[in-house]
């Protein structure tokens, strides 16, 4: 999804010369222009900007007297832009992600740029860990009203996996030990206890017979456990990087963001 962009500045020409430098950003969408407060408060309350790039002398309102009456809903970041550098201090008081002083280089407002994402992508990070902690949470109490079985001792899904090794010995691996399952053609590698074994079923069958609350796919290749899952770092494009408590990283693909959607927002 992209990030929103409201540009607000009394001069025509440095709204442009904004808009033109974020054209060498993907992740940005200019969603409007405004050049005096009370235009950009009309534009905010009927497109909810994610980032304000905003100058602070202008007539009528301020930049400074527009962040001071941002309502507390307001969640975006704003960069105040500005020629003189007497207000830095007022600023950063409004939790400002950056301050540019004019005339800047490019090279400059590609540091601010880089503030923003970093930013971006912390809140993003800390709202999922809120959602799957409210989810766990939630799924504890569903399971204690309802008295659900325990899954793992269910018929309806696979309690362990049956491995094969070289040595023609046969290895249980109990579904509470499996970190990762990653398809190899007409076989499965199941990741368990840090070591890895190959499993005679194809991921979509083993997907069919796994737990749902307990499991997630979230690439054509992976299917990972949910309570091994330490961090969820949102990347570019629908894509997520998940990181499990034993180091291991995997990336989702794009179709499968429904997927992780479904992880943070539902029971």
């Amino acid at each position: 999804m992209a990030i929103k962009v409201l540009i607000v500045d009394d001069e025509p020409i440095a709204r442009e010369m904004i808009a033109i430098l974020l054209q060498d950003f993907s992740q940005f969408e200019v969603l409007g222009e405004a050049s005096n407060g009370q235009e950009a408060l009309q534009l905010m309350q009927d497109r909810s900007p994610d980032l304000i790039f905003l100058d602070i002398q202008m007539p009528g309102l301020t930049g400074i007297s527009l962040a001071e009456q941002l309502p507390k809903s307001f969640r975006g970041q704003i960069v105040f832009v500005t020629a003189y550098d007497e207000y830095a201090l007022t600023a950063f008081n409004l939790n400002a992600i950056d301050y540019l002083l004019k005339p800047f280089t490019r090279q400059r407002f590609e540091q601010t740029i880089t503030k923003v994402l970093t930013k971006i992508q912390q809140n993003t990070l800390a709202s999922f860990e809120a959602k799957l902690n409210q989810l766990s949470q939630d799924y504890a109490y569903l399971k204690e009203q309802a008295n659900v079985p325990n899954p793992q001792v269910s018929d309806q899904y696979l309690t362990r996996f049956v491995a094969r090794q070289t040595n023609n010995k046969i290895v249980f691996i109990e579904i509470k030990e499996v970190e990762a399952i990653v398809g190899a053609s007409d076989y499965i590698e199941v990741h368990h206890n840090g070591a890895k074994s190959l499993v005679n079923s194809s991921l979509n069958e083993a997907e069919v017979r796994l737990d749902p609350r307990k499991f997630i796919r979230i690439h054509r290749s992976y299917i990972i456990a949910i309570e091994q899952v330490k961090e969820i770092a949102p990347y570019f494009n629908g894509e997520y990087y998940f990181t499990l408590k034993n180091g291991q990283k995997y990336k989702s693909g794009r179709t499968y963001k429904t997927q992780v959607q479904k992880l943070l927002q539902h029971s």
